[in-house]
């Protein structure tokens, strides 16, 4: 009998190595596959942007492979903001070509025009939409 009981708590002491092994890969695999997939979707962390000067903190330029990431992270940043340190100091844009930089400014100068012009003052006008399909919006001022 002492002896099928040890051989029985052997065989158990076994099983838990072999299942802690197994847990610990599998998490560590799943680990591995997650970093995978961020990395791919970051498609390059071309460069610093700007003069290297210990006091300034430079913007990094940075290309995603999937839309699907990109609006993940731009709609992510309302959640950094609201943390406190280093991270609700972190801003997102688009790295807009000079093509798309001329036409917002023009919709922008546009809606400034609109709203100088205004008449009753009950209105403010702002370039509102996804990148290259801008258009001014009207607000009602709030009093």
């Amino acid at each position: 009998m002492d002896t099928s009981g040890s051989w029985l708590s052997g065989e158990i002491a076994n099983l838990k190595s072999e299942l802690g092994i197994s847990f610990a890969s599998v998490v560590s695999g799943e680990m591995e596959k997650s970093v995978q997939s961020i990395n791919q979707d970051v498609k390059n962390v071309q460069k610093k942007l700007g003069k290297k000067n210990d006091s300034v903190i430079r913007p990094i330029l940075i290309k995603f492979n999937n839309i699907e990431a990109k609006s993940l992270v731009f709609n992510g940043i309302r959640k950094m903001k609201s943390l406190n340190g280093d991270l609700a100091c972190a801003r997102l844009s688009h790295d807009l070509s000079i093509d798309q930089k001329a036409v917002l400014k023009k919709l922008l100068n546009e809606a400034r025009v609109v709203e100088e012009g205004c008449k009753e003052g009950f209105f403010l006008y702002r370039v509102k939409g996804e990148v290259g399909r801008w258009k001014i919006v009207r607000f009602r001022k709030e009093k």
